[in-house]
């Protein structure tokens, strides 16, 4: 038998188990304030407890997008359970048909904490669908064997859920300065990326990290590249204290904001120690902090958001300034990371003069390039320079060329566009064809790889 059980107004809950081989769950919703005790008689029982404790009132609507479970416990038995769930392969969670029907997503399982991302698209309740996810990864043998080796017919856990969705809106809100439809339209458009989950720890509190990407910098990261030198890192993070319940993180961003000038100096002289960077106004926005970080010289992107990098290293010491004054126990903060790359090279388009701009067009079928000057761009009218080719024949001149490629046996690069095809065509005839690769309308390929790459 499995029961599921949702204590919402209870001062406290008592839980009788009786018989063989049953199943709970406990659902502590989120403004449950009171201890739970069980009482457990016979075999192969197994209890399950979640005291759900976010503050918002997410369970009184439907769910839906990217959501996060955290799930701790001091129970040795726990960090055993958290492993075995961690191990579970994903892909055939996903095939169950509970999850699978439902249009249920798990998307990772990380142990230690037991922290688990999953991606909800269904009209059911945020309990149904987290009833249906832990009866999924918790109901499998592998859990009960893990009780029973463990000796134990109960285990303490206390977690909370949250959705990702209100990091990226009030980036967009505070950072992008957009009104609340459009950083809704932003957040519908995927354009974040959930990048990585920390703790830290500062004595005896806990603060949970959520690490997001936009877009933009998540490109530049998984494909390797650096920064300009004095590019703009947009940083902001936005907290939500679950314990103290009564203390807001708009307190907490007041003290953390406070002498800011000083905390300031403190870390770019610690910062001019690595010469890469320089830390700029710390501003306080109520639910949120933000600030900018400025590199000095070329610097990977994937190095900016590392788990030591300097941007989380930062934020790390920032958050020391405030949690040594502070009685928070639990927070969670979600930190946000952009890049004003296109915003710097938009600037220095418009401040220097004389510089080229140069566009090219890699197309399915043809491919073409244009360039012109910012003097000839600001003339009427506009003048622009266009590629020219010459075709299959003399007579023939086109302004774009064939997307074909010629390699040699090497892979290396032999010829473009009607050359390649025009050469292919001699090896051909003369039968020394078969040890070069030609290509033709391959841009679509690139498509389906970034799709590979992209979460």
């Amino acid at each position: 038998m499995y029961l599921f059980s949702i204590f919402k107004d209870c001062p406290l809950v008592a839980a009788i188990q009786v018989g063989e081989d049953n199943s709970m769950e406990i659902n502590c919703g989120s403004s449950f304030r009171g201890p739970v005790t069980f009482d457990i008689k016979g075999k192969n029982n197994k209890v399950i407890l979640c005291h759900l404790l976010d503050e918002r009132k997410v369970f009184e609507c439907t769910s839906s997008g990217y959501l996060k479970v955290v799930l701790r416990s001091d129970d040795p038995a726990f960090q055993d359970l958290a492993e075995s769930a961690s191990n579970l392969k994903i892909e055939e969670i996903n095939k169950d048909p509970v999850i699978k029907d439902n249009n249920i997503t798990i998307i990772e399982i990380k142990p230690g904490n037991l922290v688990m991302m999953f991606f909800i698209e269904n009209n059911y309740t945020l309990e149904k669908n987290i009833e249906w996810i832990f009866q999924c990864i918790f109901g499998r043998h592998e859990i009960t064997q893990i009780l029973e080796n463990q000796g134990v017919d109960e285990v303490r856990v206390h977690g909370y859920i949250y959705n990702l969705k209100e990091y990226c809106l009030e980036f967009s809100r505070q950072v992008r300065a957009l009104q609340t439809e459009e950083a809704d339209k932003l957040y519908k458009a995927a354009k974040f990326h959930s990048h990585s989950h920390l703790t830290w720890r500062f004595g005896e509190s806990t603060c949970d990290v959520d690490v997001l990407l936009t877009d933009l910098f998540h490109n530049l990261s998984i494909y390797g590249l650096t920064t300009e030198v004095n590019e703009n890192i947009w940083v902001m993070a936005k907290g939500n204290i679950i314990h103290p319940k009564e203390t807001a993180f708009s307190s907490f961003a007041s003290m953390l904001t406070e002498t800011v000038d000083e905390k300031e100096r403190e870390i770019n002289v610690q910062l001019a120690k690595l010469g890469h960077y320089e830390m700029q106004g710390i501003q306080d926005a109520g639910n949120s902090i933000h600030f900018i970080l400025k590199t000095k010289t070329g610097v990977k992107y994937t190095e900016l958001v590392a788990e030591d990098g300097v941007i989380l290293t930062v934020m790390k010491r920032l958050l020391l300034f405030t949690y040594l004054k502070s009685e928070v126990n639990l927070m969670r903060i979600g930190i946000v990371i952009d890049t004003k790359l296109m915003q710097n090279q938009q600037n220095q388009k418009e401040t220097c003069e004389g510089k080229m701009e140069v566009a090219i067009d890699i197309g399915n079928i043809f491919s073409g390039y244009a360039f012109a000057t910012h003097d000839q761009l600001k003339q009427e009218p506009v003048e622009i320079q266009f590629s020219t080719w010459d075709g299959l024949s003399r007579e023939f001149i086109s302004y774009k060329t064939p997307s074909n490629i010629l390699l040699d046996e090497d892979r290396n690069f032999v010829a473009f566009g009607f050359d390649a095809e025009k050469r292919y065509c001699d090896l051909a005839e003369d039968g020394q064809h078969l040890n070069f690769y030609y290509f033709c309308r391959f841009k679509m390929l690139f498509n389906d790889i970034a799709k590979e790459k992209v979460f």
